[in-house]
């Protein structure tokens, strides 16, 4: 079945979800797409990641309208990992997307009958850039969600410009780890050094690096763009980004929204950080 569900119309909407299930990413993504179920129960989310992923975040607190469904993680049976630390996501993201389309197309499945359900968005951290194909194969809005702060996020939508302007690898950065990113709005307080790894230095070429160049490359195509943050991080930024996406949304950050009991803070540093008049990285 071809995944074009939200041509049509819909009475009850269905939104799917699409997780990336290393980190704490997919636990994130939870925390926002539960509390729009909270908030939205006539809304259908049916949520997708690895088994593994799954188990580790969906407990016996369950919501009617939110159902987990197990994608392949992509690892071979009998397989023996090297020790690699990035080799089980290579071997998720060769699996993408068909591990997501063949499972989205049984929950669609599942979702028919008295009441038929509808695709009519598609959700997904924003790793997954090819959740903005599918869900134009869809005919439905993508929203992206990106779990880290303003500065990572530019800096992988900036990724071709940085590259024009400083170069890539080890020749064309040494020495220069200091300079300041000041060709790109809201970013003249951090340095060639503050980039993350693969934009400039380090593996740029690695499968990693390429999927969050290739997500840089995507989310102006994004019915909105999330972020676990809040604007006065640095608004330069925030209103840069706001400029350059259909709708640049702070959510965050979920650390401190989180109903979860939190470890106790023993060395005294958020109650540092609530004496500061602002945070120390802004600009």
């Amino acid at each position: 079945m071809p995944l074009t569900d939200g041509q049509n119309s819909s009475t009850e909407p269905h939104v799917i979800v699409l997780a990336f299930p290393f980190s704490s990413h997919a636990a994130s993504l939870h925390t926002l797409v539960r509390k729009l179920a909270t908030a939205a129960p006539d809304v259908t989310f049916s949520f997708f990641s690895t088994a593994k992923s799954n188990s580790s975040i969906f407990n016996a607190d369950h919501l009617d309208n939110l159902k987990a469904y197990n994608v392949s993680d992509g690892v071979p049976e009998n397989h023996v990992f090297t020790g690699r630390p990035d080799e089980g996501v290579e071997l998720f993201m060769k699996e993408t997307p068909g591990n997501f389309k063949r499972v989205i197309e049984v929950a669609i499945e599942e979702t028919r009958g008295l009441s038929e359900k509808k695709i009519s968005c598609v959700i997904s951290d924003a790793f997954l850039w090819f959740a903005g194909e599918m869900a134009e194969e869809m005919k439905v809005p993508w929203v992206s969600f990106w779990i880290a702060g303003q500065f990572s996020l530019s800096a992988h939508f900036y990724t071709d410009l940085i590259r024009r302007m400083v170069g890539i690898g080890p020749h064309a950065t040494a020495g220069r780890e200091d300079e300041p990113l000041n060709f790109i709005s809201g970013m003249s307080g951090f340095r060639i050094g503050d980039l993350p790894e693969g934009i400039v230095a380090g593996e740029v070429d690695s499968p990693f690096s390429n999927m969050l160049h290739r997500m840089g490359q995507m989310l102006p195509r994004a019915a909105a763009v999330t972020i676990n943050s809040f604007e006065e991080v640095n608004p330069t930024i925030t209103d840069d980004l706001k400029s350059k996406f259909q709708k640049f949304l702070t959510v965050g950050p979920f650390s401190v929204m989180s109903s979860q009991p939190s470890d106790p803070d023993l060395s005294g540093c958020l109650s540092w950080l609530d004496g500061q008049k602002q945070p120390l990285w802004h600009t």
